[in-house]
This record gives structure tokens, sequence and C-alpha cells, in this order.
């Protein structure tokens, strides 16, 4: 019995959640239109207001410099303890950011936590 509530406690942390849609987001990339002219910091590009871009989510959730050892499931990372530096902003956008961003971040993290509860009790 300790064992299965030790697991659950991991399980349904949302430091484990939010690893988890790091490395496998729902949505792959987000669309945005830039809305009036912008020089990116340290370039002569300019995007005029109208430029469709495009945020590749999976490259940016596996940069190395943002998320060490990305390709390892750590959700230590999220834990905002110790000597963890914490994940600069506009580096982790599962939920997207901003304004725009999903309406549905507490619903889909206590979803998650139901699920990975109700897969725990059959177990």
């Amino acid at each position: 019995m300790i064992c299965k509530s030790m697991c659950l406690a991991a399980v349904t942390s949302d430091s484990q959640h939010l690893e988890t849609l790091r490395k496998y987001p729902v949505v792959h990339t987000l669309m945005r239109v830039c809305t009036r002219p912008y020089t990116l910091p340290g370039t002569n590009l300019c995007l005029e207001a109208g430029t469709k871009m495009v945020v590749p989510l999976f490259g940016l959730h596996y940069d190395p410099r943002y998320h060490p050892d990305p390709y390892r499931f750590d959700p230590e990372r999220f834990s905002g303890e110790g000597s963890r530096p914490a994940i600069p902003t506009y580096t982790y956008l599962p939920f997207g950011e901003g304004p725009r961003n999903c309406i549905e971040v507490s619903c889909e993290l206590s979803v998650g936590t139901k699920e990975a509860m109700g897969l725990l009790y059959t177990w």
C-alpha cells in the first residue's frame, strides 16, 4: 500500500505532467501573425506586419540550451528546487503563452491527474 501511495504522489505531481507535455506536446507548432513591424534583436532582420510565423514546439522543447539533457525524462526540471535554474520564459510552450494561450491549462492538468489516478487504481 505504501508503494502505491508513493507512486500515486509521484505520478500525479504537476512536474510529471509538465515534463510529459515538454517531451510530447499535443500541438507541435504554434501559428502567429506579426501585428506590427519588429526587428529581431542582434540582427538586421525585420518582420513586417502581417508576416506569418510558425513556432516549432518540438525543436524548442528539445533544445539543450533551454532544457539540459532534453531526451531524458526529468520531471525535476520543473520542481524549481535546489540548484536547477528556472526554465527561461517562452522556451516551454505546450499551452502557448501570453494573451492567446490555451484557456484549458488548469483543466488539462486536473484531467491528467485523474487519468493517472485511474491507471494506478487498476494497477
